[in-house]
Formats: C-alpha cells, sequence, structure tokens
C-alpha cells in the first residue's frame, strides 16, 4: 500500500532527478503535474544530445584534418606532380585535448599514408 509521504517522496526523487538530468544536458526542465511523466520525457533527449555531441566532435575533426593538410601542402610534404599527389610514408600529428575538469594533455597520433587513402 503506497502512502500519501511515500508518493510524495517519489515525486520529489523524481524531480530531483529531471532537474539533474536537465542540468547535465543544459536544458530547462519542463515540470507538470506527473513529474514520471517529466522524467520519461528528459530522459529521451539524451540519445539527441549525445549524437549532437558527437556531430560537433566530427566536424572539429574534420577542420582540424583539413588544416593540418593544408599545412602540409604549404610546407611541400605534400604535393602534386603532373595527376599525381605524393604524400610522407608516415604522418605524425600531435594536439592538445582537454576534458572538462581535467588539465590540458599532449597526444600523438602516427599515421602512415595508407591510413588516409595512399598507396
Amino acid at each position: 500500500m503506497r502512502t500519501k509521504e511515500g508518493i510524495e517522496a517519489s515525486a520529489a526523487t523524481y524531480r530531483k532527478a529531471t532537474n539533474q538530468v536537465a542540468k547535465k544536458l543544459k536544458v530547462d526542465p519542463e515540470h507538470t503535474k506527473y513529474p514520471s511523466d517529466d522524467f520519461k520525457e528528459i530522459v529521451k533527449l539524451i540519445p539527441e544530445k549525445i549524437r549532437n555531441k558527437a556531430l560537433k566532435w566530427y566536424k572539429m575533426g574534420i577542420k582540424r584534418g583539413l588544416t593540418e593538410a593544408t599545412d602540409m601542402m604549404a610546407d611541400g610534404k605534400i604535393y602534386k606532380k603532373g595527376n599525381t599527389v605524393y604524400c610522407p610514408g608516415s604522418i605524425d600529428i600531435n594536439v592538445k585535448t582537454k576534458f572538462k575538469g581535467e588539465d590540458w594533455v599532449k597526444r600523438s597520433y602516427k599515421f602512415t599514408a595508407t591510413h588516409i587513402g595512399f598507396e
């Protein structure tokens, strides 16, 4: 049997959870008279937010790659001779990354010419 106090506690828990999820998603929580429904609705936003963040990082990666390729062309590391484009056998890319609440970290990645479509 559910008591009035138990129902109120359950509703308060749903409200608190809704508020915490909304805060993490950086959206305003919506509160109706049905806290459990409010929670179900905000949870539906999680996959969309994750997808949007992934696309944002993907776009940043493309931009970074184009910048690196352009710089390598300007430096003569990647060049065109006739109808053929040449590049070094291996390419080192150095980046700095920072995740929320952490310090900047230097990372190095090594790619071979075949990794980026060369023979």
